[in-house]
């Protein structure tokens, strides 16, 4: 995502907003109660549950995990933390 300009800031500190935004996600979806899931609203012009986006930014975070591993060697260890592959 080039308007980004990601390339530009440091690598670790991309990580580490990555978990930020990804610790405040398992909080958000924690905290919502079983009746919540259902609720629907409107994103982008078409109808959608709750339950709908949390699957939808699960597969974000699959995709983001698969470009780290492809582009840049990483490899998921617990707790959301990357290494270097072979290392």
């Amino acid at each position: 995502m080039p308007a980004a300009r990601s390339d530009e800031r440091p690598f670790a500190g991309l990580l580490d907003e990555w978990a930020t935004v990804r610790d405040a996600t398992v909080s958000l979806a924690a905290g919502m109660p079983a009746d919540a899931w259902q609720r629907r609203g409107t994103a982008s012009g078409a109808g959608i549950s709750a339950r709908a986006l949390l699957h939808i930014i699960l597969g974000h975070v699959k995709h983001h995990r698969a470009v780290l591993g492809e582009r840049y060697g990483l490899r998921s260890a617990e707790a959301g933390h990357y290494v270097l592959r072979n290392a």
